[in-house]
């Protein structure tokens, strides 16, 4: 008989549980556990292999309840004699999944413990502080990072983050300067750009910034209606209702929830006209 794809997952699914229920001293029949991985993980038994679940369908993961979580992931942890490179995986693996920030925080300090220039590493829990809400902590761990590697370009992203969080907008600026001239194509980094140059109220570069992620997608409301900004903080009435038309005819929702009130008095002034 062949088996069908939900089955062969299900089956996976049920042992990984099963195996960590037993290493934690609790034993239920494996009906029960069946019925509990259809009802907390119905995503599982619509992926497309039985290959390892946790990279394979992390959606599925997310909807398992915390304590259910947290014996299956006990069977992915290192061993204590693993080396520094198994926990820093391990660290990313509850990132990239959106498990556990605090566990990965920990997983990353005990790569670190056991190799303290792993860059891995200090990637990692410059993240893991930054998903916690701690921009300071994160900065601390960016600097020897662009130290370490100053052409790393990552590591210039990853500050580029962590100074616009901490309201730096100088040097958010110059590090997403940075990136656009690296990497010209990046819209976000533009985007990214123009806020921090806004906020130091830089208007050359902030409408620089948003030409050029215009250039590179012209009906981006989000780029348009920053541009209107930057053109009313410049005393540049006109203009700045002239973007506010486009952003209007991309997405009018869009602009009568999110544009400031003083912006969109320009636009529904030249309507009324």
């Amino acid at each position: 008989m062949v088996m069908r794809v939900d089955e062969r997952l299900e089956r996976e699914m049920v042992r990984m549980v099963a195996r960590a229920l037993r290493r934690h001293g609790t034993e239920l029949h494996r009906d029960t556990i069946a019925s509990m991985v259809r009802d907390q993980m119905p995503e599982v038994l619509r992926g497309p292999s039985p290959r390892t679940i946790l990279d394979a369908h992390p959606d599925a993961f997310r909807q398992m309840t915390p304590g259910v979580y947290g014996l299956v992931s006990a069977d992915f942890k290192p061993q204590p004699s693993a080396g520094a490179d198994a926990f820093a995986r391990y660290g990313w693996q509850l990132l990239r999944h959106e498990f556990d920030e605090e566990a990965a925080e920990q997983s990353f300090e005990d790569c670190l413990e056991k190799d303290i220039l792993n860059v891995s590493g200090h990637f990692g829990i410059a993240h893991a502080y930054l998903r916690q809400g701690h921009p300071e902590k994160a900065t601390a761990v960016v600097e020897w990072l662009l130290r370490a590697r100053p052409q790393d370009l990552a590591a210039h992203r990853l500050a580029a983050q962590c100074y616009l969080r901490l309201g730096k907008w100088d040097r958010a600026a110059d590090e997403w300067h940075r990136i656009v001239r690296e990497s010209p194509s990046d819209f976000q980094a533009h985007l990214r750009l123009a806020v921090a140059a806004r906020e130091s109220y830089n208007t050359p570069l902030a409408r620089e910034a948003l030409e050029g992620a215009l250039d590179i997608d012209s009906s981006s409301v989000e780029a348009l209606l920053l541009m209107a900004q930057v053109e009313f903080d410049d005393s540049k009435v006109e203009e700045a209702a002239d973007f506010v038309r486009r952003a209007m005819d991309v997405d009018e929702d869009y602009v009568r929830q999110h544009c400031p009130g003083a912006l969109l008095d320009l636009w529904s002034g030249d309507a009324d006209s």
